[in-house]
């Protein structure tokens, strides 16, 4: 039998003191990692997703060279499956290895990513209340040359973009009042509205307000499901010894830093008005995606249905 592993890299990163320290998910009581974009996810948690995980895993078949079977892990299969991790970076932007020791395959993968706006946001003096808390905030009224609507229904059912000095990036938040169990179903609805809209275009006015909440955090989770469980290459058993992943956030009115560590022209349209200010507060259940300009999918993932992830006052 050959053993399978996923380690992370534990050294010290460059200005990695940025982040919060590291915490283990599971001190946090609604707060939980999904391996792909696909997984299924309890919508009453916090979720997040990297594609470090399905990118390693990539690299761990090139390296065995042949087709993977029997997976005893549901989550393996499914990371073995997906295709959505494909083309979201590309390939300078990350640092991945595996190799065959013997018997043991090991593997690793790091990304990290840096989103400063051009100038900053505003933070606002006043905080923001999300589900029980006061919550510390930033955006801004009315205009901004580097955000924009993407589509907007009511206060309940919108998306803007932020753009970051990074032009081949963006940073979307999506309010959607519908739960959806994984974030291949959130990106859906995104693409499924923002087509509705495509002939409408919708401006910011002078008296709209967009307030976000401030997000950091430093994350890691041992997948518990995948550990022990086997999967083979023609007649060779392979079995997971551990499954490690490390995800660090910050988003606020300077911008978005990310980092994941694995252990395995012109046409015509419609100008939409409104009456009144739309106030478009994530003050409620969000979505966050960071994804290249030119990618269909994100590599980077935060559905927030509460308080664990944000900023406190």
């Amino acid at each position: 039998m050959l053993t399978f592993f996923i380690s992370s890299c534990k050294n010290k990163l460059e200005n990695e003191n940025i982040f919060p320290d590291v915490k283990n998910v599971t001190a946090l009581k609604n707060t939980d990692f999904v391996p792909t974009l696909e997984s299924s996810f309890q919508i009453e948690n916090n979720n997040i997703y990297a594609a470090t995980i399905p990118l390693t895993w990539n690299e761990i078949r090139t390296e065995i060279g042949t087709t993977l079977t029997h997976f005893s892990s549901k989550q393996l299969k499914e990371i073995n499956s997906t295709k959505s991790y494909l083309d979201v970076l590309k390939e300078n932007a990350y640092d991945i290895s595996a190799e065959v020791d013997g018997t043991e395959v090991n593997a690793k993968a790091i990304f990290r990513k840096s989103l400063p706006f051009d100038q900053p946001l505003t933070k606002f003096s006043k905080p923001l209340t999300f589900g029980n808390s006061k919550v510390e905030s930033f955006g801004f009224w009315g205009n901004c040359e580097f955000a924009k609507i993407n589509y907007y229904t009511n206060e309940n059912e919108f998306s803007i973009s932020l753009f970051p000095k990074d032009k081949e990036h963006e940073i979307i938040l999506i309010m959607d009042k519908r739960r959806e169990k994984s974030f291949k179903n959130h990106i859906q609805n995104y693409y499924q509205r923002k087509e509705l809209q495509k002939n409408k275009r919708i401006h910011f006015n002078t008296n709209d307000k967009v307030e976000i909440p401030i997000l950091e955090f430093n994350l890691e989770k041992s997948f518990d499901h995948i550990i022990d469980s086997t999967f083979k290459s023609n007649d060779t058993t392979y079995t997971m010894l551990e499954a490690y992943q490390r995800n660090a956030f910050i988003l606020n009115e300077n911008g978005a830093e990310v980092e994941s560590v694995v252990e395995v022209a012109a046409d015509a349209t419609e100008e939409l008005t409104t009456q009144h200010p739309k106030m478009m507060l994530f003050n409620k259940p969000f979505v966050i995606l960071l994804k290249r300009k030119d990618a269909k999918n994100p590599y980077f993932g935060i559905y927030i249905f509460n308080e664990e992830l944000l900023k406190k006052v």
